[in-house]
């Protein structure tokens, strides 16, 4: 398990379900990912 910032959250219109993409920062060794 990491912990990490959220950076920024945007609604993924191509989802069948309600979706969110999120910007997660987890420090400089692993960089910024989207979820």
């Amino acid at each position: 398990m990491r912990i990490g910032e959220i950076i920024s959250v945007e609604y993924n219109e191509k989802a069948l379900k309600p979706a969110y993409k999120l910007r997660v920062d987890f420090c400089e060794e692993i960089g910024s990912k989207v979820l």
